[in-house]
């Protein structure tokens, strides 16, 4: 029996077990992220969600402040299509319509999805971003993008909900409530991030006073991923 993706290491303390991804996205280019970095907005976010495996489930995990890690990527627009994306976008207009399924012809794995630069990232304890919000999260941003082209990113844009085309799917940026954020890398550059310009979504210029932007020892974060 094949191992289930995990991740370990870095601010964790334990194993995380992969449970399920998902992206937001917005109605153009400029917007659509839910993370902003220094106020700098993204197209689209991808979020891959894992639970503690000690506590058994994701429902379970939802229980205790250190069940949930979700790892967030950011995504750039690039001239030309991003071939390793291609056949995962081909797939999507079988999909635009609500409550459709289609399967893939061939697995695709975590590690094709995210860029090989995994060592600087950002990373505070927050909650999730759709209700009921719980503060139940290790956030783990990832500060390198991924790169696709508009017309991939289009073809996010074109699925549909029962109410029209699926536009935006991202919960507004919220306040960082003076929470600190650590930033892995092994120095920190002071032009990577700026405390007073980080929100929930690591930015936001109506962030809450107080929040601190802390550089931690280099600490790899072991990606189990398949």
């Amino acid at each position: 029996m094949t191992e289930p993706a995990m991740i370990s290491g870095g601010p964790l303390k334990g194993r995380y077990v992969f449970s399920q991804l998902h992206f937001h996205w917005g109605q153009n280019d400029s917007v659509g992220s839910e993370d902003l970095i220094n106020n700098h907005s993204y197209p689209m976010e991808l979020h891959m969600v894992f639970y503690k495996r000690q506590y058994g489930s994701p429902e379970q995990a939802q229980l205790h402040s250190d069940g949930l890690v979700v790892l967030a990527f950011f995504y750039e627009v690039m001239p030309s299509d991003n071939a390793v994306y291609s056949e995962m976008v081909d797939y999507l207009p079988h999909i635009e319509t609500p409550h459709t399924k289609f399967g893939l012809r061939r697995q695709l794995t975590l590690a094709s999805l995210i860029p090989c630069a995994r060592s600087h990232y950002f990373t505070y304890h927050g909650s999730l971003t759709t209700p009921p919000c719980l503060e139940v999260v290790t956030w783990i941003d990832f500060k390198h993008p991924i790169r696709l082209s508009h017309a991939q990113l289009e073809s996010f844009r074109r699925l549909r909900t029962q109410h029209g085309f699926l536009t935006h799917n991202a919960r507004p940026v919220q306040p960082l409530g003076g929470r600190n954020v650590w930033y892995n890398a092994g120095e920190l550059n002071p032009d990577d991030a700026d405390p007073a310009t980080m929100g929930r979504s690591r930015g936001s210029s109506s962030a809450a006073p107080g929040g601190v932007l802390l550089a931690l020892a280099p600490a790899a974060l072991a990606l189990l991923v398949r």
